[in-house]
């Protein structure tokens, strides 16, 4: 799948997620940092997407942010399936054209 959609638009989607939700979360920047144990430069990098979110702190900051681990990613999944959709119906125009 890697190689039909580019890694870093679905790292940005990621990264708008894990944002959205601390601040829905009500936490600073700071305070999400320390309940993550991770610092504020760390936490933003991952939040402006200059950073990967490996899972296991993914399932922290859905416990902190009282959230799923599915709401955090939530935006890029709905990309990926946008586009695997995409890529199949431009696959069908493909083969018709072939088969005509």
């Amino acid at each position: 799948m890697a190689g039909l959609f580019p890694y870093s638009a679905l790292q940005k989607e990621v990264a708008l997620g894990v944002r959205q939700r601390r601040k829905d979360a009500q936490l600073s920047l700071r305070a999400a940092a320390d309940k993550l144990g991770c610092s504020e430069t760390q936490l933003n990098r991952l939040e402006i997407g200059m950073a990967h979110v490996n899972a296991g702190l993914l399932v922290a900051m859905a416990e902190v942010y009282n959230c799923s681990v599915d709401d955090l990613v939530d935006k890029a999944t709905r990309l990926l399936r946008a586009e695997k959709l995409n890529c199949s119906s431009r696959g069908e125009e493909m083969v018709e054209a072939l088969l005509s």
